[in-house]
């Protein structure tokens, strides 16, 4: 079993000149990792991750990010 931790911010806009740091959202959570097939480095990945703007989610998948 693995752990991850994961983190981000950005801002989303029309132009640049738009850009303004008070709109900036964050976004980070944690994980567990699950190796199911050490041959081929396959694993089951369960997230939670939470938002600057008050959402949650939940992420279950097969398989590594990268």
């Amino acid at each position: 079993m693995y752990g991850s931790v994961f983190a981000g911010a950005g801002v989303v806009d029309e132009t640049y000149s738009k850009y303004q740091w008070d709109q900036l959202r964050f976004a980070g959570g944690a994980g567990l990792r699950f190796l199911v097939n050490q041959k081929n480095r396959m694993f089951i990945r369960l997230d939670y991750a939470r938002n600057s703007m008050g959402g949650s989610a939940y992420y279950v998948k097969l398989n590594e990010a990268f």
